[in-house]
């Protein structure tokens, strides 16, 4: 794999785990 794909599946990655965090702060807001 190159480095250029590396980056974005990291990206991804870290938007993945924001998408989660933010779906649990809501749960607890309610």
């Amino acid at each position: 794999m190159d480095s250029k794909t590396s980056k974005i599946l990291g990206i991804l990655d870290d938007y993945e785990e924001r998408e989660i965090l933010v779906m649990i702060e809501a749960e607890e807001m309610v």
